[in-house]
């Protein structure tokens, strides 16, 4: 549990996210996730569970942790990233499909 603070610092500083954000998802107060995450305060199970939840990783990473929780981290930060560029991926193609059409209607109304 030595590294549990630590680990869970990785990981929601890879999702982007502040100590707040992560409070707001547990439903818990900003100064009491951050006991958590300082090692201040022991989380319960249920606790545990909940942040493996948020975090989508196994239990067994956040409290272990070693290499594998730098890897995780990274490949939680370039999933985010690759999720923000698929949804601009798909803003662009509705905009090309809108002008398309559009095109196309000025093309019909012209003939």
């Amino acid at each position: 549990m030595e590294n549990f603070g630590h680990n869970l610092k990785k990981i929601r500083l890879a999702n982007g996210w502040n100590q707040m954000i992560v409070g707001n998802l547990l439903n818990i107060s900003l100064p009491a996730y951050s006991k958590i995450e300082t090692s201040a305060t022991i989380p319960n199970i249920t606790r545990v569970k909940q942040l493996a939840v948020v975090f989508n990783v196994s239990i067994k990473i956040l409290l272990e942790g070693d290499s594998k929780t730098e890897d995780i981290a990274v490949k939680i930060a370039l999933e985010n990233k690759l999720a923000e560029h698929e949804e601009y991926l798909v803003v662009l193609k509705t905009q090309f499909i809108a002008l398309y059409e559009e095109l196309h209607q000025v093309e019909i109304v012209a003939t």
